[in-house]
């Protein structure tokens, strides 16, 4: 069945482009870690391309998803366990494969996402931090004798002084 065919064969290549997204994705974050800022700013610009040739990508999975269902005569946004059992045992398991190793690709992504995201935000922590004290703007968190989190009541402005 050409259709069948053209759905795995878009599937396969999505998952190679996904796998090259997700080593961008450790490039990035290991960048982040080495605090290589110039290359940041270049890979940055390489994933926003990445992201737009997956979107593209996409877009025609969703196509050839849609005749595969025409094809098999089933509801077309139907998921991949009905299209699988639609197809028979045989192919429905060849198939079901195909989005394994997908899907593998996606939790690998996702993982790396979660991980770059909380090394940036424990950087905007560290910023917003390093601003409040030298602006003097905003109530500084300290710790009390007894080592308990207390909220500083006091606004102090940095003078330069010590």
């Amino acid at each position: 069945m050409k259709e069948l065919e053209d759905l795995k064969n878009h599937l396969e290549g999505l998952t190679s482009l996904f796998t090259e997204y997700k080593e961008l994705l450790g490039n990035k974050e290991q960048i982040l870690i080495d605090g290589d800022y110039d290359e940041l700013n270049r890979i940055v610009h390489d994933e926003e391309d990445m992201v737009i040739s997956i979107d593209s990508a996409e877009r025609t999975r969703r196509q050839l998803s849609t005749e595969l269902c025409d094809t098999l005569n089933i509801r077309k946004d139907s998921s991949v366990s009905d299209i699988a059992k639609s197809l028979g045992e045989e192919e429905g398991t060849k198939f079901m494969l195909t989005i394994a190793r997908l899907l593998e690709c996606l939790q690998e992504i996702s993982l790396l996402h979660y991980n770059i995201e909380r090394m940036i935000g424990f950087q905007l922590k560290n910023i917003q931090l390093l601003r409040d004290t030298m602006t003097g703007q905003e109530k500084i968190s300290t710790y009390n004798v007894k080592g308990g989190y207390q909220q500083d009541l006091q606004k102090k402005m940095f003078n330069g002084k010590g």
